[in-house]
C-alpha cells in the first residue's frame, strides 16, 4: 500500500513550495494552494520562467488564512494581512481574465519588496487560480 509522507503546495503561484505532512482538502484542492498570485501592473501573472527570482520567495499562510508572510534571504519577512472582501479585478495567467481581490494585500510601508519588478499581489476567489 502506498503512503504519502510529504505534500508540497504553493500558496503563491510561482513562488517557493511549502512542505507539509498534513493538509485540508477542499473541493478545489488543498487549502491555500495557489490562493495568491503575483501579477504585473497590467494584471498578467508573473512566472518563474520570466521572473526566476520568484522561486526565492518563501510564502507562509497562517492557519486561519488571514495573514500571508513572504520571506526571502536578504529581504527579511513581509507580513500581509488578507481581506477576503476586497474589490475584484481582472488578472490572468497569460492575459487578463480571472477575477482576483487586491484589497488587504498591500505590504506594510517601508518594506523592502524589490525582489521582483513592480508587481501586485492578488488573491484568488474560492475557485483558486
Amino acid at each position: 500500500m502506498a503512503r504519502v509522507v510529504d505534500l508540497l503546495y504553493y500558496p503563491v503561484k510561482g513562488c517557493a513550495a511549502v512542505s507539509t505532512q498534513a493538509a485540508t482538502v477542499l473541493l478545489a484542492g488543498l487549502a491555500h494552494d495557489r490562493s495568491f498570485m503575483v501579477v504585473s501592473e497590467k494584471g498578467v501573472s508573473r512566472t518563474q520562467r520570466r521572473d526566476p527570482q520568484l522561486a526565492l520567495i518563501a510564502p507562509e499562510v497562517s492557519a486561519d488564512g488571514r495573514c500571508l508572510t513572504l520571506q526571502a534571504a536578504g529581504y527579511g519577512s513581509v507580513p500581509v494581512d488578507v481581506d477576503t472582501t476586497g474589490l475584484r479585478q481582472d488578472v490572468g495567467l497569460l492575459a487578463p481574465g480571472i477575477k482576483a481581490s487586491t484589497r488587504g494585500l498591500r505590504p506594510p510601508s517601508g518594506s523592502r519588496t524589490s525582489l521582483v519588478q513592480k508587481s501586485q499581489l492578488v488573491r484568488a476567489g474560492a475557485q483558486g487560480m
